[in-house]
């Protein structure tokens, strides 16, 4: 295309080669459109797009589809304007008094996540979402001891590439803003990487984990959602104050084996348990996958983590299986329609627990971009007996699910170190 590019129902284009092709269409002088009804998907190409013409570091917003190698310099370096067009300016007989009932009674009130993105052209939220962006929001606080740490193995190069940043918050118009400070940016050679020295049983890999993520006070509790292969594993710690949950620490681990992740556990857990002679520190949950089955099991197993005690500090849950709902201090719920234990899923049972103590601000999480992104653009489905949730980017909040499991199931530790700041 050499005049015109237009793309209509943009937002429906959730994958990169879509646009991607449709970038590599615009040739020099080509002059682009792009228009949809929002959804409140903030991972999509055209939330990006709203963005980046917003921005006044346009280059500050990266647009996915802008990596392929076929999109040209012209296209990356185009400058967009925002355009908003709400129903409420149309003239009649598109808005009226009348029209605005009749907009409420369909997409069902004022405040609804359809009204506001069909009505009002604003982004809102995802329909049906867990964690619903104005209660979220508040529970995003400035942690100064939260660090972050990516490791991506590339097996093709023989080589680690490893990424650290901490996070820090700023004021928005529709509150905080997360952003991520780089802390570092290195390439380790994969077969030295992960070799455990002879002598003290380290390697870089374990050494880099310890040095890198900062020790706190108090009781800890840990979760780890644990692939292989393409899935990511994902593993979070959280300093217990009292009643509230404060992540402190993230781990993300791309194509890593077994072993691996059993040392990766293992790392934190040397830095969040305290002394060898002092009382646990530190319980873990994981959830009970191919990858989490195996991990638990080398865990418990193996001779080198013996001495740590991880068959009763460790557990694992399957999420799909059923159990009876319980409250905040483990209190059966009962169904008042027959008298008889709300049976659901430790999924549900999980998020259900998350969901209260986020809405009670009782849980602090980082101002972590991926954080904000992954859990706002969390949804549900209610079309079955039970509760199915959103599969994309899911595996840090199957950490969170599997770390509240590990507080709401049992096998915790008495909140001997506890403190407040």
């Amino acid at each position: 295309a050499r005049t015109f590019a237009i793309k209509d129902e943009a937002v429906k284009d959730k994958h990169k080669k879509t646009w991607s092709e449709f970038w590599r269409s615009v040739k020099p002088g080509c002059t682009v459109r792009v228009y949809s009804v929002p959804d409140g998907d903030r991972s999509c190409e055209f939330y990006k797009l709203g963005q980046r013409a917003m921005s006044k570091k346009e280059e500050a917003i990266e647009i996915d589809s802008f990596e392929d190698s076929d999109v040209s310099g012209y296209v990356k370096d185009l400058k967009f304007r925002l355009f908003h067009w709400p129903k409420t300016i149309m003239p009649e007989p598109f808005w009226s008094e009348e029209r605005r009932r009749f907009f409420i009674e369909q997409f069902g009130g004022e405040d609804s996540p359809e009204y506001k993105h069909n009505v009002l052209g604003e982004d809102g939220d995802p329909e049906n979402p867990v964690f619903p962006w104005h209660q979220f929001r508040h529970c995003i606080r400035d942690i100064p001891e939260y660090r972050g740490l990516k490791v991506l193995v590339n097996s093709l190069h023989n080589e680690v590439v490893v990424t650290g940043y901490k996070c820090e918050m700023a004021s928005g118009d529709e509150g905080p803003v997360a952003r991520e400070h780089l802390l570092m940016d290195t390439v380790f050679d994969m077969t030295a990487f992960f070799q455990l020295d002879k002598d003290d049983g380290e390697s870089e890999f374990r050494k880099l984990i310890k040095s890198f993520f900062i020790r706190v006070p108090g009781l800890k509790r840990g979760g780890a959602d644990l692939g292989y292969s393409g899935d990511p594993t994902e593993i979070i710690v959280k300093n217990i104050i009292g009643k509230t949950k404060r992540m402190v620490a993230r781990l993300q681990l791309k194509h890593v084996t077994y072993d691996q992740q059993c040392q990766a556990i293992d790392a934190l857990d040397d830095i969040y348990n305290g002394q060898a002679d002092s009382p646990a520190e530190i319980t873990w949950g994981t959830d009970l996958g191919n990858a989490g089955s195996a991990v638990v099991h080398d865990m418990h197993g193996l001779p080198q983590y013996a001495h740590k005690n991880y068959e009763d500090r460790l557990k694992g849950y399957m999420f799909e299986s059923t159990t009876e709902n319980i409250n905040e201090e483990g209190e059966v719920i009962i169904d008042r329609k027959d008298d008889r234990p709300v049976k659901i899923t430790l999924k549900e049972l999980a998020t259900d627990i998350m969901t209260r103590k986020n809405q009670k601000l009782e849980t602090e999480y980082p101002p972590d971009p991926e954080i904000v992104h992954f859990y706002t653009n969390h949804t549900v489905s209610n079309a079955g007996k039970h509760r199915t949730y959103k599969k994309i980017d899911d595996h840090l909040i199957d950490a969170d699910r599997a770390e509240t499991l590990a507080g709401g199931l049992g096998g915790e530790i008495a909140d001997l170190f506890s403190c407040g700041t």
